[in-house]
């Protein structure tokens, strides 16, 4: 009788030790798929810039140029994270033609003001900027296709 209960211990015992690891196993691939959303880098993006960079504004109702091309235009070939969170904070902490790589854009929108935002959160935006495919008008690639990408836009 003490062999049978031993036995149906080390099976219990194997048992639940298979369960956490699935269960470590799930989760993480589930953080791996919902990280994106819940960046937050996003939700500041959302709330901070997207009143002015809107991603759903037409060519004629913007107020600024939509994220995505911020993002073409900060970010090249060799461009490491830290550098394009760098760019994108030393223009949004003071703005001038100067530090800008957008020079169509302030042509066509004006300056961007300078805002009161603070370096964290820009560097979270700039992160989740990097990492992260943006929305963008449904004009925007056409508008590419018209040559305005190489910081004309």
């Amino acid at each position: 009788m003490k062999k049978i209960v031993a036995l149906v211990m080390v099976f219990i015992g194997l048992n639940a030790c298979e369960q956490p690891e699935k269960k470590e196993n799930y989760l993480a691939a589930d953080r791996v798929e919902t990280s994106r959303e819940n960046h937050p880098g996003k939700a500041l993006l959302d709330s901070k810039c997207a009143v002015c960079h809107s991603p759903t504004a037409t060519m004629d109702n913007r107020l600024a140029p939509p994220m995505q091309a911020v993002k073409m235009h900060y970010l090249g070939s060799e461009t490491s994270k830290e550098d394009f969170k760098s760019a994108i904070w030393e223009f949004v902490k003071e703005p001038t033609l100067e530090k800008s790589q957008m020079p169509g854009a302030v042509r066509k929108f004006n300056l961007m003001p300078k805002q009161a935002f603070s370096e964290e959160d820009i560097r979270l935006i700039a992160d989740y900027m990097f990492e992260n495919e943006l929305n963008q008008p449904e004009w925007f690639k056409d508008h590419q296709k018209q040559g305005c990408q190489n910081k004309r836009l």
